[in-house]
């Protein structure tokens, strides 16, 4: 697709993500990472909160640094 790009990071990565949000002067930020299941949450609940609440956390902060005009 033209206009594509990626980047492969973990979300608590903020100097990845503040690089390719940099790299790539983006208009749009999609975020479509998760870690799915309640197996998963309940033997490793501490990965769970870090993947899923901080990253998508991090996420919303560098979409406000990068893509907010009037904040």
């Amino acid at each position: 697709m033209p206009g594509y790009s990626d980047t492969v990071a973990m979300l608590q990565d903020m100097v990845a993500l503040t690089t390719a949000a940099k790299e790539f002067q983006s208009q749009m930020i999609v975020h479509l990472a998760v870690q799915a299941g309640v197996r998963y949450f309940l033997e490793h609940p501490r990965a769970y909160v870090e993947t899923n609440l901080i990253g998508t956390f991090d996420v919303i902060v560098l979409a406000r640094i990068h893509l907010c005009t009037t904040c």
